[in-house]
């Protein structure tokens, strides 16, 4: 059986693109458009990241078994066991506050038909809680 082959022009464009790519300069007409820029840090090991149609991204903390989420605003939802709480943190670090709950959340994700609903788990319960945002 023959090894399929490229033709001439296209191996050519490829090689040229993935030159370009290797130097971090734009690839016309697909990007970058701007630099990149490191969202938040801290975790051990990241997995994922996944969005969802409204534009929101979750990514998984693998040490932790935790899944979290940034919205469209850059807020990143950490959930915070011994705080009995999910801790909501600015794209520059800063706490904006704690969403509390009876029992030590375990992990969280909006849903609902808006998806402005929060839902989390907790060692023996489900929570829901109303947002303004998602």
């Amino acid at each position: 059986m023959k090894t399929p082959t490229l033709p001439l022009f296209l191996t050519l464009a490829l090689t040229a693109a993935i030159a370009v790519a290797q130097d971090n300069k734009p690839i016309h007409g697909i990007g970058p458009a701007g630099g990149i820029v490191q969202a938040h840090t801290g975790f051990k090991f990241t997995e994922g990241p996944a969005a969802d149609a409204q534009g929101n991204v979750y990514f998984a903390n693998i040490p932790n078994g935790r899944i979290h989420k940034v919205d469209t605003a850059g807020n990143l939802y950490l959930t915070q066991h011994s705080l009995k709480a999910i801790q909501v943190v600015s794209p520059d670090g800063r706490t904006l506050g704690l969403i509390t709950f009876p029992e030590g959340p375990s992990n969280r994700t909006f849903g609902g038909p808006d998806m402005k609903t929060l839902y989390v788990t907790a060692r023996t319960s489900l929570y829901t809680v109303k947002m303004e945002t998602t």
